[in-house]
């Protein structure tokens, strides 16, 4: 196969562990998409069934379905061998030049992947890296490029041994667009009616996405906006937040709260909202902000992680520190209660998005690095 102006294309094998869709899934089908248009060959090792095998199949893009094992357990000695058998398999069936850990978690798998025929690796970091140790403790400081989408994760790489030249800091991106009007129209036909003013989260319901102190904040903003509506997008499909969804349900907040699900498109939804939310205990980026911010929505969000490379606090939203509950009602409540700062932050917002997070730029950065690292 060969890639645009007739070079050879790119052959690569990417390494997941999940099923479910969230922002290190869109953001690899994404990627699939810009390899797949410049002529280079991808497949997925995987976990099979769920949302990411079904896009992956929609999207032509062949997948080995093969259960992941975590790394450091030793409970899960077995299961790390019976994957090496099979993906060993998979990776002489597919022959790639190129072997990619789509998050840390699966750094060690794609090193021994790699190393057992010779070719470069390379792993993305999606997440907040915790410390130097985890650089280590998954093999990071052993890949031949490390890209990450926070520069708050650069001086925890390169402590842990990555060396400069190696890291490769590319901001996530998105292309704004603006949704139809019959399917905001649509999505606004499943609020409950005369329910106002609204905020909203994109995020599928995890612990580690301060889904507990949005609970808390929802039920200091009460008070002051009875009639308030707050959207969650994002799978339930997880213990706790099979846990939390039947909670909400039995409480008093229950007609506070929407739960939509996860959506393929949550912007005829995000479209909706007055202010978006995102109080995040830990977060690589944020990628869901851009999508707000896409839309000219202000935005509240916890100052962890890669958040305040995409938020300027006080200019395009706020930053609340993670896990203050009065801090995240406090910001939301002051934007709420006044349309002019909502529409001057959302402005201020679409045009950083516009200006800093292009994703087609950012993509081509990502396959430059590629090629890099296989000597192109």
């Amino acid at each position: 196969m060969y890639g645009m102006n007739g070079d050879p294309g790119l052959r690569i094998l990417f390494v997941h562990g999940e099923t479910a869709i969230g922002g290190g899934e869109t953001d690899l089908l994404r990627l699939l998409a810009h390899l797949a248009a410049h002529g280079d060959a991808t497949a997925v090792i995987a976990p099979p069934g769920g949302g990411l095998a079904e896009r992956l199949a929609a999207a032509g893009v062949p997948q080995f379905g093969i259960p992941v094992p975590g790394w450091r357990k030793t409970r899960d000695l077995l299961k790390r061998s019976r994957f090496f058998r099979e993906a060993g398999r998979a990776f002489d069936a597919f022959s790639p030049r190129l072997v990619v850990a789509n998050d840390v978690w699966y750094a060690p798998h794609a090193r021994r992947l790699a190393e057992r025929a010779g070719v470069p690796w390379a792993a993305h970091v999606r997440g907040e890296l915790k410390g130097p140790g985890r650089v280590r403790q998954y093999d990071l400081d052993r890949a031949g490029a490390v890209l990450t989408m926070a520069d708050s994760n650069v001086a925890g790489l390169r402590a842990g041994g990555v060396a400069k030249e190696r890291i490769r800091l590319i901001p996530a991106g998105i292309d704004p667009r603006v949704p139809e009007p019959d399917r905001v129209e649509s999505a606004r036909k499943d609020l409950p009616p005369g329910r106002s003013p609204i905020v909203g989260i994109v995020a599928n319901v995890l612990a580690v996405k301060g889904y507990e102190i949005l609970e808390e904040a929802i039920r200091l903003l009460a008070r002051t906006f009875p009639a308030l509506l707050c959207v969650v997008v994002g799978s339930a499909d997880s213990e706790f937040g099979r846990r939390y969804r039947s909670r909400i349900g039995k409480s008093d907040l229950a007609h506070h709260f929407l739960f939509r699900g996860f959506l393929e498109d949550p912007l005829p939804h995000v479209a909706l909202f007055d202010v978006m939310l995102l109080p995040s205990l830990s977060e690589g980026f944020g990628i869901v902000l851009l999508e707000g911010m896409s839309l000219r929505k202000p935005v509240v969000a916890s100052a962890t992680g890669g958040i305040p490379g995409v938020v300027e606090d006080g200019r395009t939203g706020f930053l609340v520190p993670p896990g203050d509950a009065s801090a995240l009602a406090e910001k939301t409540s002051l934007l709420l209660s006044d349309p002019a700062m909502r529409e001057r932050m959302g402005e201020e917002g679409y045009r950083r998005c516009v200006s800093r997070f292009g994703r087609e730029d950012r993509l081509s950065e990502v396959r430059e690095a590629y090629l890099r690292l296989c000597g192109r």
